[in-house]
This record gives structure tokens, sequence and C-alpha cells, in this order.
């Protein structure tokens, strides 16, 4: 569900998604739509997440 706001990760305002990882609200630029993660977790860079990440 999309909605509109400022994105936890960039600061731009504009309709935002939910990582379905870390549940941040992320901007179109922020997430990777394939699979619903955001930047963050996609490099395994958020400080809640193990460390794995997703693999390409």
């Amino acid at each position: 569900m999309e909605q509109a706001g400022l994105c936890d990760v960039c600061g731009v305002t504009g309709y935002l998604s939910t990582c379905v990882l870390c549940g941040k609200r992320v901007c179109m630029k922020c997430v990777d739509p394939r699979k619903g993660v955001c930047v963050a977790c996609k490099r395994g860079t958020d400080i809640n997440l193990s460390g794995e990440g997703i693999k390409e």
C-alpha cells in the first residue's frame, strides 16, 4: 500500500511503500519493487538485520 510522506532513507517527499523486512517507509528510488525491500536491507546495511541482506 502506498501513502504520501517523507522517505525514511533519503528524506524525499512523495508516494511511499513499506519495506517488508524493516518496515521503513521508502520512496520509489529507495525500494526494490520486485522484492519489496528498501536499499538498506537489500545491501544488508540495516542495523536491525543479521547482516545477510537480500542476495541478487
